[in-house]
């Protein structure tokens, strides 16, 4: 029962801690986390006391959150910086293990060589959870958020490896350099392979599930929660690295091509919400335990301790050589970078605009150089190493300075937190929410590439279909250029001739003037139109009023009503393709007679978006009447079958223009929204 009381507790401090969050502002998350890990350290106590295991820690924690973090990085950029995000995950790590060492070693003898480099080798990992913290409290360029992220992905394996041999050398007092490197290169690309080969089967075991017809989205979402946990567990029996196995393996699944039907495009937006609020419990958990661990590093070592002011010199003294030698050696990468791009002539195109002169250049490369720097922080990770320190060596005897490591420790990561938290967003803007205009662009931008894919891979096969598409596709480009003020009003007349075409249908339908099936595939044709030109707009501007709501509940029991009245048995087949481009145009004539009736009011701004729609209704009528009769028959079929594949182009226009840094992840993640609830309400329009 104690341990389901802490559950409780700590679960309703990370909820708390969400709505502390939004009155703090300007004090980063974590920080509002660890602050509430220390106030439950010091005001909770007896049956509620708490100890951390560090490898369950790693397994139940780290795993999950890394795993996640892997699935969202942009797979383009890392590859395109991995030369440095390797230096900054492996080569940083040894030299910062070895200085941190050298420095503890000579400012306090009585800390021997090797338990310092244990030190050395703990301080080595940045914590992803703070990095992906800081992401929403400043403004991180597409190469600075890439180095973050990635380096974070991979230095906890160096940080734990380095760290295990130091400790090894500490309790055994032998060491040999070369079983050493080759114990590292095991643990190193053994955890990559492994993590790949874990990827390839947990593919397949979807694969195999879906093909017998037994996945569900519950399925899905369990089996990908469980993942990393089950990847981390064998990876740590095979002996290798549990977190590049978890890693890889991430990277992996990604990078797999992903369905486009509506049931994948479902279990994506089950599956992003699910892990949303996974990531943010186990962020907080994390944060709130390292707050209730750093009481007790700092009593116990301060009370056993001759010198404790010495400690906090100690701790000022190695965040500084850790600062200043991260800060060196990323100014010194960057500098070769953009050498490089000004090597490939792309200096004058990507940078020169940005750095008119050579000392702003000079200075800009400084403040990119510091938020990098500040921004990884060490965290959680560093401090479950920490507390892995052995209690005795190998000879019986006490492990030498263990508590005066783990207080060190300790003290660096509430510093290097406390300097991300408020240096960082005095070097860089903070990140503003996209706006309506942005959307509204990006939404067009990302259009324009779609209509450009669909005329050169399909305008010879399908020249009407890709007409209907790419119409609708350039009004609805030319409407998100407007102001938001019209924008709104375009949705609404759109809507509303859509409902109107569906009132006459239903009254063909009631007369008995058509064939039902052809008035069931027009039903279905206008539903796709409503949830296409309607989607977007719900999906922005939910529930703005009880009337709103209202209006939303009647236009569904409708639908349903409508459904319901003009479904059949059996899919409808059309044996009169001339009747089906009949009631084409005569839904198109009646989106004319509707529209021309709306440029009838005293609004000028209504009668100007009435206009502009009329003229895309009548040149779908245009293309219709100089359409061949003898070709409708499959004409909805290709036109169907081109809105999925753009809604499909969409997505990855929209996942090339975030790596390309073109699009920010909140504006990318918007659209990326709106597509999958298109996909899935667009496939069920059709049943």
């Amino acid at each position: 029962m104690e341990t389901l009381h802490f559950a409780v507790i700590i679960l309703s401090f990370v909820l708390l801690s969400s709505v502390l969050d939004q009155m703090i502002s300007r004090i980063s998350l974590p920080l509002v986390q660890i602050g509430i890990g220390l106030l439950m350290a010091v005001f909770i106590s007896g049956p509620l006391e708490f100890s951390l295991d560090p490898e369950l820690f790693l397994v139940l924690f780290i795993a999950p959150l890394l795993y996640d973090e892997s699935r969202n990085v942009s797979k383009r950029l890392l590859y395109r910086n991995l030369s440095a995000v390797l230096n900054l995950a492996i080569s940083l790590v040894i030299c910062s293990c070895l200085a941190v060492g050298f420095l503890l070693n000579f400012l306090q003898p009585s800390i021997p060589l090797t338990a310092a480099f244990a030190l050395g080798a703990a301080l080595g990992p940045t914590d992803a959870v703070a990095v992906g913290a800081l992401a929403g409290t400043v403004k991180l360029n597409s190469r600075q958020s890439t180095l973050l992220a990635g380096e974070s992905l991979i230095n906890d394996a160096s940080g734990i490896v380095s760290f295990q041999f130091a400790v090894a050398a500490a309790v055994t007092g032998a060491f040999s350099l070369t079983n050493a490197a080759g114990a590292f290169a095991v643990s190193f690309l053994g955890g990559l392979s492994l993590g790949v080969l874990l990827g390839i089967i947990s593919l397949l075991i979807l694969k195999t599930v879906r093909g017998i017809g037994l996945e569900s989205t519950v399925f899905h979402v369990t089996f990908e929660l469980l993942s990393p946990l089950v990847f981390f567990i064998i990876a740590e029996g095979l002996h290798v690295s549990g977190i590049l196995a978890v890693v890889a393996a991430g990277l992996l699944v990604t990078l797999v091509p992903q369905s486009t039907s509506a049931f994948a495009a479902h279990v994506r937006l089950v599956s992003s919400s699910v892990w949303d609020v996974v990531a943010f419990i186990l962020n907080g958990i994390v944060f709130i335990m390292l707050g209730t661990q750093i009481p007790l590093a700092f009593n116990s070592t301060w009370h056993e301790n001759l010198n404790p002011l010495s400690l906090i010199g100690l701790v000022f003294a190695v965040t500084a050589l850790s600062v200043v030698l991260r800060f060196v050696w990323v100014l010194l990468l960057d500098w070769r970078y953009y050498r490089r791009l000004q090597r490939k002539d792309r200096f004058s195109n990507e940078l020169k605009e940005a750095f008119p002169s050579g000392k702003v250049r000079a200075l800009k490369l400084i403040q990119n150089a510091l938020v990098t720097t500040l921004g990884g922080p060490k965290g959680a990770v560093t401090l479950s190493i920490a507390f892995t320190l052995p209690l005795v060596t190998a000879g019986g005897k006490e492990f030498p300075a263990r508590g005066e490591l783990i207080f060190i420790a300790s003290g660096v990561i509430l510093l290097t937190l406390l300097m991300a938290n408020f240096l960082t967003p005095l070097l860089t803007p903070a990140p503003q929410a996209p706006n309506d205009t942005e959307l509204y662009q990006a939404r067009a931008r990302v259009k324009k590439q779609v209509i450009k894919a669909l005329r050169e891979e399909y305008a010879s096969r399908s020249p009407l279909a890709v007409t209907v598409v790419c119409t609708r596709l350039t009004r609805e480009i030319n409407e998100d250029l407007n102001s938001s003020h019209s924008h709104n009003l375009f949705h609404e007349i759109r809507i509303d001739t859509i409902r109107h075409q569906m009132r006459v249908l239903d009254e063909i339908a009631d007369s008995g003037q058509a064939d039902k099936a052809v008035v069931a595939v027009m039903h279905n044709v206008l539903r796709r139109s409503l949830l296409l030109s309607g989607s977007r707009s719900a999906a922005h501007h939910p529930g703005k009023s009880l009337r709103g709501v209202g209006q939303f509940l009647r236009n569904r029991v409708g639908d349903w009503f409508r459904k319901m009245r003009l479904r059949s048995g059996s899919a409808p087949v059309i044996e009169n393709s001339n009747e089906m481009h009949a009631m084409r145009v005569r839904m198109e004539e009646e989106a004319i007679k509707y529209l021309r009736a709306r440029q009838s009011t005293t609004d000028d701004l209504e009668r100007q978006v009435a206009t502009y729609l009329l003229e895309g209704h009548q040149e779908i009528m245009e293309v219709l009447k100089n359409y061949s009769r003898s070709h409708p028959n499959n004409l909805q079929v290709k036109v169907d079958a081109l809105e999925e594949e753009s809604l499909r182009l969409q997505l990855g226009c929209i996942q090339d223009l975030r790596e390309d840094g073109i699009l920010s992840d909140d504006l990318a993640d918007a659209l990326r929204q709106e597509v999958y609830l298109l996909q899935m309400n667009y496939a069920d329009a059709g049943h």
